[in-house]
């Protein structure tokens, strides 16, 4: 390789005999120079006499021509020396071509630059070297006729093999050697200018033009070479390569050596052409370099030329600093139309580049041959601003279109740059590779694509991105799709090791409308992802083709106002999936805007194919303010299914203030579509639906509602209502639709339903509900009605009917905490059944579990198993009533469904009830319940009435205990015939009018039957009193009543007797004179509350009033031990054992025990202990 020496040496004078004429000349150019006289038919040619006898002469054939003769030769090569080399306008400089000479070498060795304005030819085929370390300066009129190639540099000299030298600053004649081509450039320090103003320069077709040198300037000229090579610049070693008849130039790579200050500048509309049939190369070495004014840099096969193996040559760029191509210019290597043949690359290298100001970059082909590709290197940064850099297949061409490759520190594509792999013909396009050090920036409708459009067939490119953040704003977008085209369109793939930020702007992997094909989707791995501001990730069709899937693989995601994920169909043709992995969270946030935020895969309303999946894996994920997952079928398909697996918790809350629209997870089919809903599962460590957010499968077409399945290692809480609206749990089959219900089946550690939540399988179309299955662990808790103030009820609202029992006041209404199974009116279906499975249910403060039916259908069944215990407690804010309720309706034709409750304790109390009922036309279903212990109080009841055909209740129980006006109806309204109510029990207790009955209006009553040991506080009678009763009378009189059968052990009274002797024992005589010892043997336990002192230590007191149940304290200890403190008005007594002489019934029904006490007083009895005694 040549080395460079930056050895700068005044030139010496060797004009020798022609001092006077160049004294004569001097003048003359610096009057040209200044505009003083004209230039036309000036030419100044004078030789120097470094070559001896081998100097130059000069001639005069005709006017303003002249011939250049002599010169040495060596080999193949003729040598000229200058002392001044110019040509004026009008003039024309020919070198003559001796036999067998290639080259023709010329160097100035004066002090001035050369203005060449004239033609400047070669009479034959040799190349031209024209050396002139002082500047050439080419002028509008000046043009070539040279059929070899030139090459013009401002280097000292012009190297050749066995390091001989040709030189401008040292001149020497050459040595009397064989010389072969040069091989290569030597700059001195300060090399000059070459500038070209509104030049006309060209060369033959294959051959090369070279500006080699100092600063360069291309202002408003045209450089033309067909299929050749044009070089501006070389790096810092300069070698020339013999290439046929011509020569190539290569130079070190960028930054090997210290740059020689060489910018060029290409400006004012100038042209650098070497389109051809053939290969022809571009290649610009500089410091800086920059293209501005329209200016162009043209490669390529031309139109109409070229062969299938023809192969265009590259335009490549290289800057030590920065390279700017601004003002429209533009940089093109095509194959043209009708043309043959393969394009070639652009190649750019560089520190910086900008492409501004609706400046053009482009590979591609009209016709059948490859387009080349775009690779650019800017180890600092690149910024695409109003520019566009392309490599496309355009219409109708059967070529491929190349790739785009980036690598750089910093991107920037702003205010509409294009950077695109658009693809308009029949073959495919290429890719665009982006690797980036830092940070990309896509920014006000900034766009990187490789698309396929325009009617193409084909397939389009991907778009890959490497970096460490990206930002796409304002409308940036990124694409890989198919418009209006026929093929696949490509992926978009995008992996940055930081963020990654859509804000407004979007990422695309559609077939849109018009289009024919397949997506291939989005991919995406980053350390955090963000969309706002109504960004978008689309993977849809519009039109006929599949979608493709979306996956990202992030640390945390968030989604806000008005953006969206999108994998949908609109066409013919199937959704993709959405497979999101978010190793921390997971935020989507409506934002409370008018337009819908969150994660779509969908089948449109003109769409006919699959739905696709939503996949989640994350720690945590939470929607808010009328966010939504969604996956619905608004057309001819089935919807996809909904999976999230989130390690910690899955929250949503709140709705959209605007329109109310709750925050939602949600698979339907929607009225009008075909196919069946999607499933919704979730796995995770708690689910939280609050505020009138919902989780909703359902189906509004023809087909079926999807399953939510839930599992929540530690809890499920559903709180609250939004203002218009239900929050919780549903799956349901719409007013419109045609199918069967989605299940609903919840497995977690608690379930809390509360503040108005609910979970709701229902019908109001055609099907039949779903199944609620609830299985949780610890305890399941519905409680209280809707936290909302008010809610507003509308007409629209239908759903809500009278089997969810609420509280309204004028038009405003409170909705109960709920798990509900529902036939609405004008539907035709059964409801689904309600099966709990847990440790414990509390249903409490008005909280309701519904299985009705108000259409043409059967009520489901609500099964409970409790290890532990079932609580019903008390009324809501509003005097809803805790309830568990089958219904039929008024206007229903359907039965009831069944109540099956199994635990170890069930409780009924303060106003609640479970009611299996019909008003309608149907039986009312069964109450069951098998427990230990059960307990109704305070108006609580359990009722199977009807007006339909007969409910019934089944009671197994330990004890069962009715108090303050409690009951167990199965009555029966109009025509129908009482219910059985069937009691099996150790002891029923009914006290304080609470009632037992199977009563009738217009027909029979029901039958009774009470199996216990015990029956305390009620008894059979005809009709009901104001005391308890055990009733099954009819209206229509007592031979339409029913049967009371109240089953209890007999018992022989003289079972056990033993005849008494004739001589009694005298009682005193066996009567103990030490009780305190015989005290310390012995233990008196009471069952039950009330009528003795909580201790035996403890004298009965007048005050003595019925006290609860408690457990025996700490501080009781046995006959003989200290006496204890009890707080009865801070009295100290020192207890004395007395036996119990009698009992006696108070009026709630308690026994209690007295003994005949002496001396008494209102304050009670002080006696000894036996301590006191001492025993």
């Amino acid at each position: 390789m040549l080395k460079v020496f930056w050895n700068w040496q005044k030139p010496a004078d060797h004009t020798g005999g022609k001092l006077s004429l160049k004294i004569i000349i001097l003048p003359l150019l610096h009057l040209l120079e200044l505009g003083l006289i004209p230039a036309v038919g000036l030419a100044q040619i004078i030789p120097d006499n470094t070559l001896g006898t081998e100097t130059s002469t000069i001639t005069t054939p005709e006017p303003q021509t002249i011939r250049i003769e002599g010169g040495a030769i060596r080999g193949a090569n003729l040598f000229h020396s200058f002392g001044e080399f110019n040509i004026g306008a009008g003039s024309s400089v020919y070198f003559t071509n001796p036999d067998a000479i290639q080259n023709i070498i010329n160097r100035v060795t004066g002090g001035n630059p050369s203005q060449i304005n004239g033609t400047l030819g070669v009479l034959g085929n040799a190349n031209l070297f024209l050396l002139n370390p002082n500047g050439i300066i080419f002028g509008p009129n000046a043009s070539l006729d040279i059929r070899g190639s030139f090459l013009v540099t401002t280097a000292s000299s012009l190297l050749f093999e066995n390091g001989i030298e040709y030189s401008a600053n040292n001149p020497q004649a050459p040595p009397l050697l064989t010389i072969n081509v040069p091989t290569g450039l030597q700059y001195g320090n300060n090399p000059g200018s070459i500038q070209l103003q509104n030049t006309n320069l060209q060369l033959p077709a294959n051959q090369t033009l070279a500006l080699i040198g100092g600063n360069t300037t291309i202002d408003g000229a045209k450089l033309q070479v067909p299929g050749g090579n044009i070089y501006l610049g070389c790096g810092s070693n300069c070698s020339l390569s013999p290439h046929g008849i011509s020569f190539t130039l290569t130079g070190d790579e960028i930054g090997n050596n210290p740059p020689i200050p060489r910018d060029i500048t290409i400006t004012n509309a100038a042209e650098i052409n070497v389109r051809g049939s053939d290969t022809g190369n571009i290649a610009i070495t500089a410091s800086n370099l920059d293209i501005s004014g329209s200016s162009q840099l043209l490669a390529g096969i031309d139109t109409g030329l070229g062969n299938p193996t023809s192969q265009a040559g590259n335009i490549t760029l290289n800057a030590t600093g920065n390279i700017n191509i601004s003002d429209n210019s533009l940089i093109a290597n095509q194959v043209l139309e009708e043309s043959l043949g393969n394009g070639g690359n652009i190649n750019i290298d560089t520190t910086s580049l900008f492409v501004t100001s609706g400046a053009e970059l482009l590979t591609g082909t009209f016709s059948s041959g490859n387009g080349g590709h775009i690779n650019i290197i800017a180890t600092d940064s690149i910024l695409f601003d109003s520019g566009k850099v392309k490599a496309s297949v355009e219409i109708l061409a059967p070529g491929n279109g190349g790739n785009i490759n980036i690598n750089t520190g910093n991107l920037t594509v702003r205010n509409d740059a294009v950077l695109s792999n658009t693809k308009f013909g029949l073959g495919n396009g290429g890719d665009i590779n982006i690797d980036v050090g830092d940070t990309i920036n896509i920014d006000n409708r900034g766009y990187i694509g490789s698309d396929l459009r325009g009617g193409s067939r084909g397939n389009s490119g991907s778009v890959n991105i490497h970096t460490r953040s990206l930002f796409a704003t304002n409308g940036g977008e990124i694409s890989a799709s198919l418009v209006f085209g026929d093929g696949a369109a490509g992926s978009v793939n995008i992996n940055a090791s930081g963020e990654i930020v859509f804000d407004n702007g979007s990422a695309y992997s559609r077939v849109e409308l018009g289009s024919f094909g397949a997506t291939s989707g989005i991919n995406i791995t980053a350390n955090a992802l963000t969309l706002t501001n109504g960004a978008q990730l689309d993977a849809s069709t519009l039109w006929v083709g599949n979608a493709g899937d979306i996956n990202l693989d992030v640390g945390s995601l968030v989604i806000t106002r008005v953006s969206a994920i999108n994998a949908e169909t609109f066409g013919a043709g199937n959704g993709g999936n959405i497979n999101i992995t978010a190793r921390d969270s997971i935020l989507i946030d409506g934002g409370n805007t008018s337009f819908l935020t969150g994660i779509f895969s969908s089948v449109g309303r003109d769409g006919e194919g699959q739905g696709g999946d939503v996949n989640i894996t994350t720690g945590s994920l939470t929607l808010l303010n009328g966010a939504y997952i969604q996956v619905e079928n608004r057309g001819i398909g089935n919807a996809g299914n909904i999976i999230i697996n989130a390690r910690d918790s899955v929250v949503l809350d709140g709705v959209r203030e605007e329109f109310s629209l709750p925050t939602e997870i949600q698979a339907d089919v929607e009225d009008g579509a075909e196919g069946s809903a999607g499933n919704i599962e979730i796995t995770t460590g708690s689910l939280s639906v609050t505020n009138g957010a919902q989780i909703n499968t359902g189906t509004n077409g023809t087909g079926n509602g999807g399953d939510i399945l839930i599992k929540a290692k530690d809890n499920v809480i559903l709180d609250g209502v939004g203002p218009a609206n239900l929050g919780g749990i549903f799956a349901n089959v719409g007013d419109t639709g045609v199918g069967v219900g989605g299940n609903i089946e919840i497995e977690t550690g608690a379930l809390i339903v509360r503040n108005g939540g609910t979970i709701t399988t229902s019908t109001f179309g055609q099907g039949d509900g779903g199944q609620l299955i609830i299985t949780a662990r610890d305890k399941v808790v519905v409680d209280g009605v809707s936290n909302q103030e008010f809610i507003d009820f509308s007409e629209e609202d239908e759903e809500l009917d009278s089997a969810q029992f609420f509280s309204q006041e004028a038009s405003f209404m409170r909705f109960s905490s709920s798990v509900a199974s529902r036939v609405s009116e004008d539907a035709v279906g059964n409801g689904g059944d309600i099966e709990i499975t847990t440790g414990s249910l509390v249903v409490s403060n008005g909280g309701e579990l519904i299985a009705s039916t108000q259409g043409d259908g059967n009520a489901g069944n609500i099964n409970i198993a409790a290890k532990d215990r079932v609580i019903f407690d008390g009324v809501g804010s509003h005097q809803s009533a805790s309830a568990a309720v089958t219904t039929v309706g008024i206007f229903a034709s359907g039965d009831g469904g069944n109540i099956n409750i199994a635990a170890e304790s069930f409780s009924l109390t303060n106003q609640a009830f479970l009611s299996a009922s019909s008003f309608g036309v149907g039986t009312a279903g069964n109450i069951q319940i098998a427990a230990n212990s059960i307990f109704l109080a305070d108006q609580a009841f359990l009722s199977a009435n009807t007006i339909g055909g007969q409910g019934n209740i089944s009671l197994n129980g330990g004890d069962i205990i009715l108090r303050r006006g409690s009951g167990i109806t199965t009555d029966a309204s109009g025509d129908a015939t009482g219910g059985n109510i069937t009691i099996n029990t150790t002891n029923l207790v009914a006290l304080e009018n609470s009632d037992i009955s199977a009563n009738a209006e217009d027909s029979f009553g029901g039958r009774v039957v009470v199996n216990a040991r015990g029956i305390f506080g009620t008894q059979f009678r005809n009709e009901t009193t104001a005391f308890s009763d055990i009733t099954a009378s009819s209206q229509l009189g007592a031979e339409f009543s029913g049967s009371v059968e109240i089953n209890t052990p007999e018992v022989d009274p003289s079972s056990g007797l033993v005849n008494l002797p004739a001589n009694f024992i005298d009682a005193a005589s066996l009567m103990g004179r030490d009780p305190c010892n015989k005290g310390k043997e012995s233990e008196f336990t009471i069952t039950g509350r009330g009528g003795l002192p909580p201790t035996p230590f403890e004298a009965m007191t007048s005050g003595a009033s019925v006290v609860e149940w408690a457990r025996e304290r700490e501080s009781e200890r046995p006959i003989g031990e200290n006496p204890v403190s009890i707080n009865q008005g801070q009295v100290m007594v020192n207890p004395r054992i007395v036996e119990a002489t009698g009992w006696t019934l108070a009026a709630d029904g308690t026994v209690v025990l007295t003994a005949d006490l002496i001396g008494t007083n209102g304050m009670g009895i002080f006696a000894n202990g036996c301590a006191a005694l001492g025993e």
